[in-house]
């Protein structure tokens, strides 16, 4: 079986790493390997036996022009490669309300990237993993907010505490249900 190429996106801060590192400490692998290989990605058997390479999408965006002559954002060179070579997405939301505008951003800039290259999110669905649920002292959003910030045909939202290791499985697991077309 083929591994299957995840990128995951959001804001940074947002847990993407912490995340990635989670399902390597749940999967009982060494999540230094993560680092060695990150250029190349690093392939993760996950327990269900399925192998997937993992890569956090983001950093620092790049401006161009757009065809209005408007600047805009876009990944640079490898990530955006990745970005649109990936079989699928996990979009990383950041629960707190006071990083919703950096939330929004993101996404606007995923939609706007693969739009770039000939995709279109709706034929890409990301899976939603609503990080950060555990922040008890913080202004959290709900997650019908969340849905109604992030209208997608296929919204599945996963709530979880990457820290803690709580959802990160579950977010990727229901990624690779939706690609298997169940």
């Amino acid at each position: 079986m083929k591994s299957k190429r995840i990128v995951y996106v959001g804001p940074g801060l947002s847990g993407r790493t912490t995340s990635i590192l989670s399902l390597f400490n749940q999967s009982g692998q060494d999540e230094r390997r993560y680092f060695d290989l990150y250029d190349e990605g690093c392939p993760l058997t996950l327990p269900s036996g399925e192998t997937i390479i993992p890569r956090v999408s983001g950093g620092r965006p790049t401006l161009y022009r757009g065809a209005d002559g408007r600047p805009r954002a876009n990944r640079m060179g490898l990530d955006l490669e990745w970005l649109c070579e990936a079989d699928g997405i996990v979009f990383v939301i950041d629960s707190q309300r006071l990083r919703q505008e950096a939330n929004v951003f993101e996404f606007d800039l995923l939609k706007q990237d693969l739009l770039y290259q000939g995709q279109d999110v709706e034929k890409k669905p990301p899976i939603f993993q609503v990080n950060k649920r555990d922040l008890t002292m913080c202004d959290l959003m709900s997650l019908d907010e969340l849905r109604s910030a992030f209208p997608t045909q296929h919204d599945v939202l996963v709530e979880s505490k990457a820290r803690e290791g709580v959802g990160t499985m579950e977010a990727v697991l229901a990624l690779l249900q939706r690609m298997r077309g169940a």
